[in-house]
């Protein structure tokens, strides 16, 4: 790292195999060929979801699931693409890391672990960069209590603004030579404005509910200095890494 030859982009993945490396030098575990490091990669990985089951079982218990609600949870977070088809293609990514990061930092959140959350915050920086962005609110705004009340005007005009200002954004980006990448999607343009009225009508209909500006003003009242100096000071520290 001192050296400057390792990217930003491995620098944010690099905690993984780290683990990978002490841990396997720790219990004798040979990696000096590649097949060996795919399996250690594998070990770890299913070591990460017995652990993201179990933190899925504290956050039923904490929000008192009946049964239904387990077996519904557990469907959701390991009968899906990247863990039953992306972890055996390719299980050196750190997808699962984050995962499983991301269900402690929920935990973490809900039972008010101040501590817990902002050193897991730090360490999804070497795994998953931008979930620091998702944690950081989680520390510097902490539980304070928003008014749950039904959308007003506000929020179905700035639920429906936000959408059109990403169709905008997205337009601008195309008609100024941003591109797919090779192998991606091939763009079509006979389903284009299908594609926009599905992804704005998505959009309001996800924000809508979440937007109460006043609510939030009046919340705000309960911030504490010390968290929001705390996410600041992590920001900070990581980008200067």
């Amino acid at each position: 790292l001192t050296s400057n030859t390792v990217s930003e982009y491995y620098i944010g993945r690099m905690l993984p195999p780290i683990i990978i490396h002490n841990v396997s030098k720790l219990l004798g575990y040979d990696i000096t060929s590649t097949p060996r490091v795919i399996h250690a990669f594998y070990l770890f990985n299913v070591g990460l979801l017995v652990i993201a089951a179990g933190l899925l079982i504290l956050i039923g218990r904490h929000y008192k699931w009946r049964t239904p609600i387990y077996f519904l949870g557990f469907s959701a977070l390991f009968f899906n693409y990247p863990v039953l088809t992306n972890l055996s293609y390719n299980p050196t990514l750190t997808d699962i890391s984050g995962y499983v990061l991301g269900l402690g930092i929920f935990y973490a959140y809900i039972k008010n672990r101040f501590a817990l959350l902002v050193v897991l915050s730090f360490l999804c920086c070497f795994v998953w960069p931008t979930m620091l962005y998702g944690a950081l609110p989680m520390i510097m705004l902490g539980r304070a209590s928003v008014a749950n009340r039904p959308p007003s005007l506000h929020s179905h005009l700035l639920a429906l603004l936000v959408a059109i200002s990403l169709i905008a954004l997205a337009a601008y980006l195309y008609a100024h030579g941003l591109r797919q990448s090779q192998g991606t999607t091939v763009f079509k343009s006979e389903i284009l404005p299908l594609s926009i009225i599905l992804f704005i009508t998505y959009i309001y209909l996800a924000l809508k509910p979440m937007i109460d500006v006043p609510a939030y003003l009046r919340a705000s009242r309960h911030i504490k200095v010390l968290p929001v100096l705390v996410g600041i000071l992590l920001y900070v520290s990581v980008k200067a890494i």
